[in-house]
């Protein structure tokens, strides 16, 4: 069984390319210094995610990725009355991020394996008010965990948790619109091994 599983590890070394897809979720809120005659509603925001990237398995526990990140958008809806009429209309901030990633893995048997994850995310926020829009970037540190299912030799099934810390105050035309919080994603999608 040892002899079997070190087999089947070791062929997975080399090359591959991935895609997943799932859901992200953050929480959006007032930003700090708005005026009083302004509001921003405040939730949980849900949306879909989705990445692609490719891959370098050194060997059996350690791995290296690069990739392209979407996590959705968050919507507020927006208000704001001046002196002599009002504002209204819909603030959304969309995310996306390119990526460097260790990964760890732990095997279990000839087929299944556990993985942690650290990234480095350069991400970018776009923030729409109405027509107008400006986009935000920031470099973001990431963590995460999952599972590795081989289908075969080349194409395995992941799944996966991960977490982008840091929450980010998305300034607008010198106001603090809107404060994020960091972002979760739960994904599954597959791997193939080249």
């Amino acid at each position: 069984m040892a002899l079997s599983a070190l087999s089947a590890h070791a062929a997975d070394l080399g090359a591959y390319a991935f895609g997943t897809a799932g859901a992200s979720y953050s929480t959006i809120e007032r930003g700090d210094n708005l005026p009083s005659s302004a509001s921003v509603n405040s939730g949980k925001q849900t949306d879909a995610a989705w990445e692609m990237g490719a891959g370098y398995r050194f060997d059996r526990s350690l791995a290296v990725e690069v990739s392209y990140a979407d996590f959705g958008k968050s919507d507020a809806n927006f208000n704001f009355c001046g002196f002599l009429s009002c504002v209204n209309g819909n603030l959304s901030a969309a995310t996306t991020a390119v990526r460097a990633s260790l990964l760890t893995f732990l095997p279990i048997n000839d087929k299944v394996e556990l993985f942690g994850r650290l990234s480095l995310n350069r991400v970018q926020t776009k923030v729409s008010l109405g027509s107008d829009s400006q986009d935000f970037n920031r470099t973001r540190a990431g963590f995460g965990f999952g599972a590795h299912y081989a289908l075969s030799k080349q194409l395995a099934l992941r799944g996966e948790f991960e977490y982008l810390a840091g929450a980010m105050d998305l300034q607008y035309n010198g106001y603090s619109l809107v404060k994020t919080s960091g972002q979760s994603a739960l994904k599954a999608g597959l791997s193939y091994q080249f």
